[in-house]
């Protein structure tokens, strides 16, 4: 019913596409887009000033030592705005990470043609976690460990598909190892480098056993 996409494909193009296909989007929204951008910061404020309405909904989260602050609002105003007939809202959700005496603070914008009542405050916050799960797990893990960007690029035949298919499979096999309520009793406790290390042993040795299972 609906994907999101990080500020990268953010385009007028591919928002009418999906539009037009009656696919929902939540497209993030950076510098890639100046104009969207800036006029998303006029109607919805930035930094400690708050919306002009206030806020939809502020959430509150405890993470270990980090108290996480989440502030939501939402604004209708930029519907049809230059041509842009896709956009139905536009999203701010402003976070405030505390750690001791250490404070983070930060503002994202997302366009969505999501209809005003499709989703509750409370789900626009899920599907944003969502989207950056994704942009922390899976994509960080292909881009920043296993450095996928800065290798050859492949141009014959089906090669680059064929890698690309091969390396979520073994993203999701992984992914599968990371979960603890998975292993064995007796392995939840295993440090996730070390499982790391057992699977490339597997992997070089050509044993199939990762000892965990």
């Amino acid at each position: 019913e609906c994907v999101s996409f990080d500020a990268g494909l953010t385009s007028r193009e591919n928002c009418h596409y999906l539009d037009e296909h009656a696919i929902g989007f939540i497209a993030a929204l950076k510098g890639d887009q100046p104009t969207l951008h800036t006029e998303a910061v006029r109607l919805l404020g930035q930094g400690d000033a708050a919306p002009p309405d206030g806020w939809e909904r502020v959430q509150e989260e405890v993470r270990g030592s980090r108290h996480v602050l989440l502030h939501f609002a939402r604004t209708r105003e930029m519907v049809g705005w230059h041509d842009w007939r896709c956009i139905r809202q536009v999203w701010r959700i402003r976070t405030v990470r505390q750690r001791g005496a250490c404070t983070e603070e930060e503002d994202r914008y997302f366009v969505t043609n999501l209809p005003w009542g499709r989703l509750k405050p409370s789900q626009c916050l899920a599907a944003v976690r969502a989207h950056w799960g994704i942009e922390n797990d899976s994509n960080w893990t292909m881009d920043t460990v296993w450095k996928e960007d800065k290798r050859a690029w492949c141009r014959q035949g089906l090669a680059l598909e064929t890698l690309s298919l091969l390396r979520c499979i073994a993203y999701n096999i992984i992914r599968l190892f990371r979960c603890r309520r998975l292993r064995s009793f007796n392995n939840r406790t295993l440090p996730y480098r070390r499982l790391l290390k057992r699977i490339e042993w597997a992997l070089i040795s050509g044993h199939h056993s990762t000892g965990f299972g």
